[in-house]
C-alpha cells in the first residue's frame, strides 16, 4: 500500500507546472534525451536533500504553523504574490529548439546542476515534501515509510525521463492559449490558499 500511494503521488507531479518542468523541458530538446534525465537525476538528488532537511525541520514547522501568526501571515504572502503573478504576468512563451545534442560528461554534468539547484531553491518543493513526509509519518511506520518515500521519488523519476523522451510531443501543449488557461487557474487557486490560510490568523 505504501509504494502504491507513493507512486500515484509522484506520478502526480507531472501535471506539476513550475521552473523544473521548464527546465527539464529544455534541456530534453536543446541537447537530448540523455541531457534530459541528467537533469531529472539532479531533480531527483535535490529531492533527496529537501527530504533529509524536511525529516529534520518538519516537527517543529508544523508546529509553528499551528501557533504563529507570522508563519501564517508569511505563508499567505508568499502564495498571494505568487497567485497574482500568475494571473496577470504568466510566464513566457516556451519555444524549444531544435535539438542539439552535446554528449559530453561537461554538458551532461550542467544539466545535472540546473536541475538541482533549480528544484533546491523553489520554496514550494519544501512545501509539496513537507507535505509527503507529514503524511507519511502519520500513516506508517519507519519500514514502511521508506517504502512511501522512495516510491514518491521513484515516480518522480520515471515521469521526468518521460517527459525528456517525449519532449518533443509535448511542446505543442505549451502554445501560449493553454499555458495562459493553465496558469489562471492554478493562480487562482493559490490565491484561495492564501485566502484561507490568512483568515487562519483570524480564527
Amino acid at each position: 500500500m505504501p509504494i502504491i500511494q507513493g507512486l500515484l503521488l509522484g506520478f502526480g507531479t507531472a501535471f506539476l507546472l513550475g521552473p523544473v518542468f521548464f527546465t527539464l523541458l529544455k534541456n530534453a530538446l536543446k541537447f537530448g534525451k540523455i541531457a534530459g534525465i541528467a537533469t531529472a537525476l539532479g531533480i531527483v538528488f535535490s529531492d533527496i536533500v529537501v527530504i533529509l532537511i524536511c525529516f529534520i525541520a518538519t516537527a517543529p514547522l508544523i508546529e509553528s504553523i499551528k501557533t504563529e501568526p507570522l508563519v501564517k501571515i508569511l505563508g499567505s504572502s508568499i502564495l498571494l504574490i505568487m497567485g497574482i503573478r500568475l494571473i496577470f504576468w504568466p510566464a513566457e512563451n516556451y519555444e524549444g529548439s531544435s535539438s542539439t545534442a552535446n554528449n559530453s560528461f561537461k554538458n551532461h554534468l550542467k544539466c545535472f546542476v540546473q536541475g538541482f539547484l533549480v528544484n533546491g531553491v523553489n520554496p514550494f518543493v519544501f512545501v509539496v515534501w513537507i507535505g509527503f513526509v507529514s503524511i507519511g509519518q502519520s500513516k506508517y511506520d519507519q519500514s514502511d515509510l521508506l517504502f512511501f518515500i522512495t516510491s514518491i521519488l521513484s515516480g518522480i523519476f520515471l515521469t521526468d525521463i518521460l517527459k525528456s523522451i517525449f519532449a518533443s510531443r509535448i511542446l505543442p501543449y505549451l502554445a501560449p492559449k493553454y499555458l495562459k488557461k493553465a496558469y489562471f487557474i492554478i493562480g487562482i487557486l493559490l490565491l484561495s490558499f492564501a485566502a484561507r490560510l490568512l483568515a487562519l490568523v483570524f480564527l
